[in-house]
């Protein structure tokens, strides 16, 4: 329960209160739990007792008590499953990184991914797949089997694919990826091993009809559905954030409409569903029968993810380097977007077609509302983005901030 009651309003008394009373709807029942308060003017205070505050700001994640009553139990449109830890045993010190890599087809209407990091007590690797929430989709306990399966394969893969560019691995690491499947499995020892579950929300930004309350980071579901959300995906606004938050409470605008400027609609986010879909099928989609076989005529879905990414790659290999990058870093740019498109057509016609087929007109014609208002933000951004710095209204530094962050224009900031 959340409810916001203004106590000072007209009469004159500056700032205006805010009563907000929340249960955590995670625990049974939603009763209130009694704090361990260490100081001593906080002992026997309760998690019911009235805090007043200017501005309440909710980055407690998807599963905010204050988000789920917004949501009211609205189902993720996309969510990314990942498995993996830090291999500390059994498996190459690699000292690369991969940030996205396939090396098998696609099976159960699911493509995998894998990426790699070195760390210092060992290897951190994970394998993850885009989806949706449907429940015919693979159990956690399925997708373990399946990385473990697929971890000793995805070893040599990379050895193989890092001795093709140089990279050379001690003998013991040779031996250690060569063992059959049980002897590779018993030689594996990991740190930490974990699963995820990253939701995506096609509401997003999510802003909330009270005010003084604003939601920022995954409580917004301010983040592309390619990434996995969390703080890292949050790194990119926090400057923005933080100044947007503080002039908000400097210059009082905390109504509502006021601070739905704070976390604005950004077409890159839209845009960026086409893609999350284009790396993943719909259930069923794939043709599978109860025996997991694929009929004849569905054959092409297998390889048909992989075949997009290639394309993807080569008609960017053509380009500056920065088009990579950005695409690297989940963040689309209107011009790099539309090259890369018009490129692929060449590099692989049928690839595209398919594309155009599995997603169907729908979800096309959606995209292409967010991809004109792409170009639309990028053209507003370099038209009145060098005057931000020469105003100092509320409301038109936020539309111009919508307009940098919307369009990606904030990437050439760090680059």
């Amino acid at each position: 329960e959340i409810r916001v009651k203004d106590k000072g309003a007209g009469r004159g008394s500056g700032a205006e209160e805010v009563l907000l009373d929340m249960y955590d709807v995670n625990k049974p029942n939603a009763v209130p739990t009694t704090t361990t308060a260490t100081d001593a003017s906080l002992e026997g205070a309760t998690a019911s007792d009235t805090i007043t505050c200017s501005l309440v700001v909710d980055c407690m994640g998807h599963f905010s008590p204050i988000v789920k009553q917004l949501r009211k139990g609205a189902k993720p449109e996309s969510i990314v499953l990942v498995v993996g830890g830090c291999v500390t045993q059994g498996v190459p010190k690699f000292t690369t990184s991969d940030i996205l890599a396939s090396f098998t087809d696609a099976e159960r209407d699911m493509q995998f991914f894998w990426e790699t990091f070195p760390a210092k007590e060992g290897t951190t690797m994970y394998m993850f797949t885009y989806c949706d929430a449907d429940e015919s989709r693979v159990s956690f306990e399925k997708f373990l089997e399946s990385f473990l399966n697929y971890l000793p394969s995805y070893c040599r893969e990379r050895l193989e694919a890092g001795q093709e560019i140089g990279i050379e691995m001690s003998e013991e690491d040779v031996r250690a990826i060569q063992a059959d499947g049980d002897e590779f499995l018993d030689n594996l020892k990991f740190n930490r091993l974990l699963f995820g579950a990253f939701p995506s929300y096609k509401q997003c930004p999510l802003n909330s009809p009270f005010d003084r309350l604003v939601l920022v980071g995954d409580s917004s579901a301010v983040q592309s559905p390619l990434s996995f959300g969390g703080f890292g995906a949050m790194l990119r606004h926090v400057g923005r954030l933080d100044e947007a938050i503080h002039e908000a409470i400097e210059g009082s605008h905390l109504k509502a409409s006021d601070l739905k400027l704070v976390q604005p609609y950004m077409p890159g986010l839209g845009t960026a569903w086409l893609f999350q879909k284009a790396m993943g099928f719909e259930p069923s989609q794939m043709g599978y029968d109860a025996g997991y076989c694929i009929p004849q005529r569905k054959e092409w879905t297998r390889a048909h993810v992989n075949r997009v990414l290639k394309a993807n790659f080569a008609a960017m290999k053509t380009m500056e380097k920065t088009v990579l990058l950005s695409f690297l870093q989940d963040t689309i740019l209107f011009w790099p977007l539309t090259r890369t498109m018009f490129a692929m057509t060449f590099v692989d016609p049928i690839a595209i077609l398919r594309v155009v087929y599995l997603l169907g007109p729908r979800t096309l014609a959606q995209w292409f509302v967010h991809y004109i208002m792409l170009g639309l933000y990028t053209l507003c951004d370099f038209v009145f983005g060098r005057f931000r710095s020469q105003t100092s209204n509320f409301h038109v530094r936020r539309y111009m901030d919508a307009w940098r962050y919307g369009s990606g224009a904030d990437f050439f900031e760090e680059h």
